[in-house]
């Protein structure tokens, strides 16, 4: 073989080893650009797509509480009435009572002092409504407690003041506030009527609002469930009580019922 062809072999493959690095370097074609992800803009929307399914954006709503017997906690609809407030006083005491739940909003006591607040002790907490009523009907409970009643008694002068709603089922609550013959009680009586087709109800009444802290104490709050058995005061510790209370046999013979710390 001829050195000038020899010469011309190793140049040709030179070349073609010299355009298999070059060439992929400067001449690989150029990727075609990844479409960036939609980002809302304030003030602009984004267009769905043909036949996107919708998706529900509403939060979920709050499951109503549930008793222990079961029964769904519900507001009754009852019709509107203005929030009102009248107060029962005596030398004793002086209760403020409210349409809104036929509550008592204060019941200050002017013979005892609120040490840690320096001022008549008031046995309701500050924004808190006590005497709650609660309705069992079937698989609901009408808490009463936040709706308007209308003022059916207005005698307040005379220690009488009596509160009634109705809901749209008939349910109808009447809870009536009386001076006792003992003039440092206030008495309170509660009827409830619903129709027949109904079936059974029951209720539950308490004064459900815990009692404010009047004096400083390093000591431990020991909570008791206390009630007046005819002439007999029974005790009982909170941490025993069931968790619908305790059934008090026989029947009829709770003079009161309350509850105490320490």
């Amino acid at each position: 073989m001829d050195r000038k062809v020899l010469l011309a072999m190793v140049m040709i493959m030179m070349v073609l080893l010299l355009d298999q690095v070059i060439s992929p370097r400067y001449y690989r074609p150029k990727s075609k650009p990844k479409p960036a992800p939609a980002q809302s803009v304030a003030g602009q929307g984004t267009a769905a797509a043909p036949n996107a399914p919708s998706q529900d954006t509403t939060a979920p709503s709050t499951p109503a509480p549930i008793l222990s017997s079961g029964a769904a906690v519900t507001r009754p609809v009852v019709e509107s009435a203005p929030t009102e407030t009248r107060e029962i006083r005596t030398e004793h005491f002086a209760a403020t009572l409210t349409s809104e739940g036929a509550a008592i909003a204060h019941w200050i006591l002017p013979g005892y002092k609120d040490e840690m607040r320096n001022q008549p002790l008031d046995l309701v907490a500050p924004g808190a409504r006590a005497y709650p009523v609660v309705v069992e009907v079937g698989s609901r409970a009408l808490d009463f407690s936040g709706v308007p009643f209308r003022i059916v008694e207005d005698n307040p002068d005379q220690g009488v003041v009596s509160f009634e709603a109705t809901d749209q089922t008939g349910v109808r609550v009447t809870k009536t506030y009386r001076v006792g013959a003992d003039r440092r009680l206030l008495e309170a009586n509660v009827r409830v009527l619903a129709p027949a087709e109904l079936g059974p109800i029951r209720y539950r009444i308490g004064w459900g609002a815990p009692l404010p802290m009047t004096e400083p104490s390093t000591k431990r709050d020991q909570p008791h469930a206390v009630a007046l058995l005819g002439d007999k005061l029974e005790s009982l510790e909170a941490q025993k009580l069931g968790a619908n209370g305790e059934k008090i046999l026989p029947p009829g013979n709770v003079r009161w019922v309350a509850s105490r710390s320490g």
